[in-house]
């Protein structure tokens, strides 16, 4: 009986009329009511279609599926008035929650409008740096190696929510830019590249029913292993290269960093470390592993054997093994049965000219921007990126590299560099690119630059799940996307400095992605790299001869060679402890807590401070069942596993800017310290809550609780929400 009531749920969506209307240029256009409160909206185009294929389409057309449904509709409508023209979307309680004023299309563009009730707050835009509450800004959509800066995003999805409950994603690829009352402060509006509009409206009541169904439009997410939350260590060279210390050369041999050879330790050194302070990491991650890794020379041999080497013997101490690459990366041409039509090819023009005609060397770009000599003509910075349209590539990629690296112990991979490729046939400055791909049908609907890490990683990940069912599963943890990325667990928020103003920077990543359908985020906690760069300070010394290591003093006599740590050239030591620190604190109630970086590792630091990373990381297993409970929301569900309060909270206006706390699953509200003060104003909206540093109970009324409470350093103020079951 159930079946059948799903097929007719199913065939009433399918029946459901569309609301036909005429834009005020006399474009056609239809709302088709998709149910569940969901409803499509798209103009025809010039011969009168409406296409079906936008984003979420062409992703599922390349995962081999079909596009998520809602169900039957569930009595919300759309009205149309012509002067003014306008849709008002009407939930099913019959209130007005969405009102769009304006569609268009044209040579240069799309464009999207609508009002913006005073005193709503507005919310999503996927990774975003600025703030909580979008509204009075203007954003502009396009992934970019920005470093963090508040302006920039790693991983942007076009879909907003409001308080109003109603939800908005613009089902396309394309670069856009989003004004939310910042131009017209009661008007919204998206404008992008794209010749079509394509949009889902979620004519809700809540802002969480949005929050879950852009998640589900998207694909959902995979559930990841148990052991995947962390802690997880990943440290660039030198550190984590081979099994044993060394001394790293790499870059000195480049002239860069004065020459000088850098100290680093290998995987036994850096795990007997945290072995020695009493929390050992769930995970590793390797870099700098994949240089000539297969092939019959004497290096990719070594590397091999490195690598297995590592994997046992990580294996030995329960500790997972994962690996670093760029995104698309083939790993290395040297591996059996590598065709070169494996790899994506492009033309590349200057100026209109063939400048390249199939090369395979993709340029990379900074938003608008490619980095070209004038004098040679030369692309500065370009990369390969395997053609994920041929499935041959897929089964060589799947079965023969990443198999024989999973039999080497390899349980994951960190993928970077998602935001390099170049749109197909846009222009950057005077260069443009036209690709050669095997099915070019798959981008169809689908500009490159957004589409391509969504793409590879959605596949990747689900091959990777599959290939490991039975091996304890498998870790993707990747950098930047866009719509599809929320498929993903886990993503981190690129690279950002080791200084306090970039505390909440990481914080505000993680509260709006989870708005935006991407229910995983997480960061490098207490910074990837110092600002203003780094100094070289002598460590010790080392034998040219036997390779020893004498780290008690630093000048070198003759057969010796002194080696060199990097350290902060504007941060003090006491300064840099004291942010790092801080952002242990609240890393331990992340979706993942993991480290990376050219920074001190918490081994560097005083013994107090190692303390307070035991501490953590135990409070944090403390918290292993509820934790894993929201990852399992998360992913079935698309709830963040880190919400913002106004998404608990959207009727509650105090809570609609409020970015340094968040409720860890639905009970657990977590207020961190961002800064070196000693105190803090934590606000407690309606219920019951209990503290738990003082077991006092709190009890807040309709306009919320506000209390000053103290933040030693390490520590971290939480509250449980009473009368629920869960973690205390």
């Amino acid at each position: 009986m159930k079946a059948v009531l799903v097929s007719l749920a199913a065939t009433l969506a399918l029946l459901a009329p569309a609301v036909e209307f005429r834009t005020p240029d006399g474009v056609a256009g239809r709302a088709d009511d998709i149910g569940g409160g969901v409803w499509r909206v798209r103009l025809a185009d010039a011969e009168g279609r409406f296409s079906e294929r936008g984003a979420v389409q062409a992703l599922a057309a390349f995962m081999g599926e079909s596009v998520p449904t809602f169900g039957a509709p569930d009595g919300s409508r759309v009205e149309v008035s012509q002067n003014p023209f306008a849709l008002r979307f009407y939930s099913k309680k019959g209130r007005i929650v969405r009102e769009i004023t304006s569609l268009a299309v044209g040579s240069d563009g799309f464009a999207v409008k609508g009002t913006l009730p005073s005193g709503e707050g507005a919310y999503g835009f996927g990774e975003r740096l600025d703030c909580l509450n979008q509204r009075g800004q203007k954003v502009l959509l396009c992934s970019s190696d920005g470093w963090n800066e508040s302006g920039t995003t790693y991983a942007p999805v076009p879909f907003f929510v409001t308080t109003s409950g109603a939800g908005v994603l613009v089902n396309d690829y394309g670069t856009m830019t989003a004004d939310m009352g910042a131009t017209r402060p009661d008007e919204w509006s998206v404008t992008g590249l794209g010749r079509r509009v394509d949009l889902y409206v979620w004519a809700t009541d809540r802002m969480l029913d949005a929050v879950k169904g852009v998640h589900r439009l998207q694909g959902g997410s995979l559930l990841p292993p148990d052991w995947a939350t962390g802690p997880v260590v990943c440290r660039y060279a030198p550190d984590l290269s081979v099994l044993d210390g060394f001394t790293f050369k790499k870059y000195a041999k480049q002239g860069y960093w004065e020459g000088k050879a850098l100290l680093g330790v290998g995987v036994k050194e850096m795990l007997a470390r945290y072995e020695a302070m009493g929390a050992k990491p769930k995970a590793f991650i390797m870099e700098d592993w994949n240089i000539e890794m297969f092939g019959d020379s004497d290096l990719a041999r070594m590397r091999r054997e490195s690598l297995k080497a590592c994997g046992e013997f990580l294996r030995s101490k329960d500790v997972k093994m994962l690996v670093y690459m760029r995104v698309g990366s083939p790993i290395d041409r040297r591996c059996p049965g590598f065709k070169n039509e494996f790899l994506a090819h492009v033309d590349i023009f200057k100026d209109g000219e063939l400048l390249q005609p199939g090369t395979e060397m993709i340029p990379d770009v900074y938003l608008t921007g490619v980095n070209v000599n004038p004098d040679s003509g030369k692309i500065a910075r370009s990369n390969v990126a395997l053609d994920i349209t041929n499935p041959a590539m897929w089964d060589w990629y799947v079965n023969v590299v990443w198999k024989e690296l999973v039999d080497l112990g390899v349980a994951g991979v960190k993928i970077d560099f998602c935001e390099e490729l170049p749109d197909d046939g846009r222009d950057y400055g005077a260069i443009r690119v036209d690709y050669k791909w095997h099915a070019p049908g798959v981008f169809d609907g689908a500009a490159v630059h957004h589409a391509y890490p969504a793409f590879f990683v959605s596949r990747f990940t689900r091959e990777m799940f599959r290939l490991t069912a039975e091996k304890g599963g498998f870790m993707v943890l990747t950098r930047g996307g866009g719509i599809g990325s929320g498929r993903n667990p886990y993503m981190w928020a690129g690279d950002q400095m080791r200084t306090w103003n970039k505390l909440d920077d990481q914080l505000l990543a993680v509260l709006n992605s989870g708005m935006s359908g991407i229910p995983f985020m997480s960061y490098d906690y207490g910074g990837y790299q110092y600002d203003g760069g780094s100094r070289m300070e002598p460590a010790g010394v080392m034998n040219l001869k036997t390779g020893a290591f004498d780290l008690s003093r630093t000048e070198a006599k003759p057969g010796e060679e002194t080696v060199y740590v990097r350290r902060g050239k504007l941060l003090s030591a006491e300064e840099e402890e004291r942010i790092f620190a801080r952002a242990l604190a609240f890393a331990a109630f992340m979706p993942c807590m993991q480290s990376h970086g050219y920074v001190r590792n918490v081994y560097d630091f005083s013994e107090a401070t190692q303390r307070q990373y035991v501490t953590a990381v135990a409070k944090r297993e403390s918290m292993a069942k509820y934790i894993r409970q929201a990852v399992r929301v998360a992913a079935e569900q698309g709830v963040p596993v880190v919400r913002p309060l106004v998404l608990e909270w959207q009727d509650d206006p105090n809570t609609y800017s409020i970015a340094d706390e968040f409720m860890l699953g639905d009970e657990i509200l977590v207020a961190p310290a961002l800064g070196p003060e000693v105190t803090r104003e934590v606000y407690l909206p309606c219920g019951e809550w209990k503290e738990r540093a003082t077991g006092k109970i709190h009890r807040a009324g309709r306009e919320g609780l506000r209390l000053t409470v103290p933040v030693p350093m390490g520590d971290i103020p939480l509250f449980r929400m009473r009368n629920n079951s869960g973690a205390e």
